[in-house]
């Protein structure tokens, strides 16, 4: 494989293509677990989207700081934008983050220092303010 400063190029079932840094990781993600139970009750208004990425959409990127609930605590990373995803790390008030995807309630976040990705709610980023 070859590296340049933000893509790796990456082999995969006798096929060949890039991927940019900031979405590798050293650690293995968790297992994807399949429900195959059905619900019972009518799923006209019940209905589970199964796709935790479902409604994701790439945005122009802009810069986020972290902002917990209460100011001594943290907000934590995710491996999807799921409340039952996997925690990858922590982020404290005041980090700043850049937001590269987003939907409703979750956005796709991304250190500009180290490179790593996850998810965060929404609800815990503030927007920063062009020019300051």
């Amino acid at each position: 494989s070859r590296i340049d400063s933000e893509r790796m190029e990456v082999g995969y079932n006798g096929h060949w293509g890039w991927v940019y840094s900031r979405y590798l990781s050293s650690e293995k993600p968790p297992k994807v677990s399949s429900s195959s139970s059905k619900s019972s009750s009518s799923s006209k208004n019940t209905a589970v989207n199964e796709n935790p990425f479902s409604g994701m959409k790439t945005v122009e990127s802009y810069l986020v700081v972290v902002r917990p609930s209460t100011p001594t605590t943290y907000v934590n990373l995710r491996w999807a934008p799921t409340k039952n995803s996997k925690i990858r790390t922590t982020r404290y008030n005041g980090d700043t983050l850049r937001v590269i995807a987003e939907n409703k309630s979750w956005a796709q976040v991304m250190d500009d220092t180290t490179g790593e990705c996850g998810f965060m709610m929404k609800s815990f980023l503030e927007k920063v303010q062009a020019g300051g």
